[in-house]
């Protein structure tokens, strides 16, 4: 297991953030978020609209409508980006046109973001998980770390993190998120809660139980929670140095992933932030069960921070079309 404390003096660069609209009313949301993460890191702000093909097989697309969307698309984006352009930095836009998914990914790996800002459902239709497609795939193949919103965040034009926790499982892959989350809270001035659910022990059961099974459980019980408390002790003291506020938190009794769910309601969390993947660390997979259950239940937005490389499938540089080569839109900062 890694050193909390060697972890937290770690400083990674944070450059660019990417927030994606489209048309749908969460836009905005998406937005605020994106300005309030890029001004906690000191990152550039790009919005990015993907204008997608209409979904009719029966005819081609009318080059005079297909013109009129992107100019629409473009007018949009840029009026946003006047719009807020005195509440972050630097703040860029970006029009792309083909699958959302493919192009957002696409476009990450062009221009280096290190986060993408985006709802869970926006103007397409829904993937098995109950999130939006787009949100799926860019979920599935960004070769950035992603901050998902659901549609039940809280309507704010200005975004504050008062209190952001992370989920902590023991393992180094975990504590890869508590970096960023800091970044956040001090930036902030946030809470920073740290959380460790301890889940029932699970016995292999065929048939009556054994007389000592009840106790075994219950030694393995007591023994987790002291393990856990330790731990969580142990992380909470070498981070107290870096943050004014800090707080840990055991769950017990119960699923894991429930009982996060659960906690993070009481305690009305404004951002989770936590690793893609935890001690299981199945690289083969976007991520990991427990952040899985999260991004569909849980009503905070999750920050889900990349701990390893995965390959992004995107078309290569000799694929793409005459519109990439023109230079974004930007606002300069208003003085």
């Amino acid at each position: 297991m890694a050193k909390a404390g060697d972890l937290v003096g770690l400083r990674p660069r944070w450059r660019r953030v990417m927030a994606t609209i489209d048309d749908s009313d969460l836009s905005e949301l998406a937005i605020s978020h994106g300005i309030a993460i890029a001004n906690a890191l000191g990152a550039e702000l790009i919005l990015a609209h993907v204008v997608e093909p209409r979904q009719r097989r029966e005819s081609l697309t009318d080059p005079v409508e297909w013109h009129l969307r992107r100019q629409r698309a473009r007018s949009r984006v840029e009026g946003f980006a006047l719009q807020r352009a005195d509440e972050v930095k630097h703040i860029e836009t970006r029009v792309e046109e083909g699958r959302a998914g493919e192009q957002i990914c696409r476009l990450a790996q062009d221009i280096h973001a290190d986060l993408t800002v985006m709802c869970m459902r926006g103007e397409g239709g829904t993937s098995d998980t109950g999130m939006g497609q787009t949100a799926q795939a860019v979920v599935d193949h960004a070769p950035c770390s992603v901050l998902l919103i659901p549609a039940s965040a809280k309507q704010e034009r200005h975004v504050r993190y008062r209190r952001v926790v992370v989920p902590l499982d023991g393992s180094s892959s975990a504590e890869s998120a508590l970096p960023l989350a800091l970044r956040v809270t001090k930036a902030e001035s946030a809470e920073l809660l740290l959380l460790h659910a301890v889940p029932t022990p699970e016995l292999t059961e065929i048939g009556p139980p054994e007389p000592e099974d009840s106790e075994l459980r219950a030694r393995v019980q007591r023994r987790n929670e002291r393990v856990a408390q330790t731990y969580l002790s142990c992380v909470s003291t070498r981070m107290s140095c870096k943050t004014p506020s800090i707080r840990t938190l055991l769950l017990q009794h119960g699923d894991s992933r429930h009982l996060l769910v659960r906690a993070m309601e009481d305690e009305n969390v404004d951002l989770i932030v936590m690793a893609s993947h935890g001690h299981s660390a199945h690289t083969d997979v976007a991520f990991g069960s427990v952040a899985s259950h999260l991004l569909t239940h849980a009503s905070a937005p999750i920050l889900l921070v990349r701990n390893h490389s995965r390959p992004s499938r995107v078309r290569n540089a000799s694929q793409r079309p005459a519109y990439l080569t023109k230079p974004p839109f930007a606002v300069p900062h208003a003085v």
